[in-house]
């Protein structure tokens, strides 16, 4: 028959091999995430800057694209020089669309890191609950000031009042 501070006991040690698990989990999860999250970020970054770019040369290309105004007279060192401007830009286009298509292929685990991300916020509560269950607190009771997180692009979070 088990008294009272054997069952007690017996609940304590399940919950040391319950921690000692949820932190091994916990690891593995982090050692993903942080193997994926860089590329990603990086691909973020190369994409947004990319946009402006695409922008940018597209914007050009409608400009020096338009036919030269026949009320000038554009001679044919002028029709030449449109023409390999043109040619000149588009080139450039093409490659910034194959550098933007990489970005964004880059992007794609974007979902995948922020999945991560949350098993890892809540792997993370379940780690201080067990810690507290092992000292013979009450579980998901946090002592002290607000607790806040980071989100996936780096801005830190207050949890609602």
């Amino acid at each position: 028959m088990n008294t009272l501070s054997e069952t007690q006991e017996q609940e304590r040690a399940a919950n040391v091999e319950k921690l000692k698990a949820a932190i091994k989990f916990g690891a593995e999860l982090q050692d993903e995430y942080d193997r994926s999250a860089p590329g990603v970020k990086q691909g973020q970054r190369d994409r947004i800057a990319l946009l402006l770019q695409v922008h940018s040369v597209r914007l050009d290309l409608e400009a020096r694209a338009k036919p030269l105004d026949e009320l000038t007279f554009p001679s044919a060192f002028q029709i030449n020089k449109q023409r390999d401007e043109v040619a000149m830009l588009t080139a450039k286009l093409t490659g910034l669309l194959d550098l933007l298509a990489d970005a964004e292929r880059r992007c794609e685990p974007l979902l995948e890191c922020v999945r991560l991300q949350n098993a890892i916020v809540n792997q993370r509560f379940a780690v201080r609950n067990l810690r507290t269950l092992v000292a013979g607190g009450r579980p998901g009771f946090l002592e002290g000031g607000l607790s806040t997180s980071v989100d996936f692009i780096g801005n830190t979070q207050m949890p609602p009042r």
